[in-house]
């Protein structure tokens, strides 16, 4: 999964791609998600190298990922 950083403090997290066959697809998360929570943490207590250590974590270990996709909320 490929993620960017945008917004003025850089607080707002869009997922650019997906990779086939990766967790995230198979998930059902999309490119153009965009992240508001991952664990329970809101986005703007995240930055990039807390979203990369917690989706590269341990394989297996689950995630829970709150986004916005098409402007209404998905878990």
């Amino acid at each position: 999964m490929v993620v960017f950083a945008l917004g003025h403090e850089l607080d707002e997290y869009i997922v650019k791609q997906v990779f086939e066959g990766s967790k995230g697809a198979e998930a059902g998360v999309q490119a153009g998600d965009v992240i508001r929570r991952i664990n329970w943490v809101p986005h703007f207590f995240l930055n990039i190298g807390v979203i990369n250590r917690i989706v590269t974590a341990k394989e297996g270990k689950k995630i829970k990922l709150i986004v916005n996709r098409s402007g209404k909320r998905e878990k």
